[in-house]
């Protein structure tokens, strides 16, 4: 594998979750759940390398949410679907579970969708 990746792998217990970030000279980084982090984050930057408004949305409404209010649907909708952390070119949000083995997927809704201009300075 020479392309550059993120691999999300979970499980059915808990802390059985990563985020393994692949660049073409192999692993360059992962992040796992463990005793303290509920969850796992990651867009489609790398956030330590730079900042990423994105990642930073996305772990604001992680943080409000709470594990305790965390379902599929919430995640969703509080999460994946809110301001700036919504794509335009987001065309549907998917939820899978090792526990229960499924996977459902949630369509975007044109008007719903925004770009998220980034201004990253090196």
């Amino acid at each position: 594998m020479n392309t550059p990746c993120y691999i999300i792998v979970g499980g059915k217990l808990a802390n059985e979750g990563s985020v393994l970030v692949r660049d073409p000279e192999g692993l360059n980084r992962s992040h796992s759940l463990n005793e303290t982090s509920w969850y796992v984050a990651q867009t489609n930057m790398d956030f330590w390398a730079k900042s990423d408004p994105r990642y930073n949305a996305t772990v604001t409404y992680l943080d409000a949410l709470g594990q305790s209010r965390a379902t599929e649907e919430t995640l969703i909708t509080e999460v994946l679907h809110k301001p700036g952390v919504l794509q335009f070119i987001t065309i549907f949000s998917a939820a899978m579970s090792a526990d229960i083995g499924n996977m459902d997927v949630y369509l975007t809704e044109q008007n719903k969708r925004q770009v998220v201009i980034e201004s990253i300075i090196d």
